[in-house]
């Protein structure tokens, strides 16, 4: 799980992604107050959501566009097979678009993750500060 400065920021930057987010045991999440990384348990209070950053796993970030694929199959578009379209798509996404797009030759899974969400849900960019369109 990436727990980079880089990933928070990505994540803090995120506003449509951490508008998703709800409580929920085991996720991971960057304490503003302490400057830490925490996980959600049952034990741990989480009333404030605003004083936290939510990070996705990388199967979170996947869950999001797997819901698009669906979303799409439901609405009878002609979306190719699920779940290998998307899985497709993202290699086609890293291996033509990242490369232009992107000085991520470091990004961990997460990062890659959530550029393609953020471009394929939101169609914003990361550029180094913020999410653009």
């Amino acid at each position: 799980m990436d727990t980079s400065k880089e990933y928070i920021k990505m994540c803090e930057k995120a506003r449509e992604i951490q508008e998703l987010w709800f409580r929920e045991n085991g996720n991971f999440v960057f304490w503003k107050a302490t400057n830490s990384i925490k996980i959600i348990t049952d034990t741990f209070n989480t009333d404030d959501l605003k004083i936290f950053i939510w990070l996705p796993r990388q199967d979170q970030l996947q869950d999001m566009v797997i819901e698009k694929w669906k979303k799409g199959i439901k609405e009878g578009n002609s979306y190719r097979g699920y779940p290998i379209s998307f899985i497709e798509d993202f290699n086609q996404f890293i291996r033509c678009q990242i490369a232009q797009k992107y000085n991520c030759v470091n990004w961990s899974m997460e990062q890659l993750w959530l550029a393609f969400v953020m471009e394929n849900l939101y169609n914003k960019t990361w550029n180094g500060e913020g999410w653009i369109k």
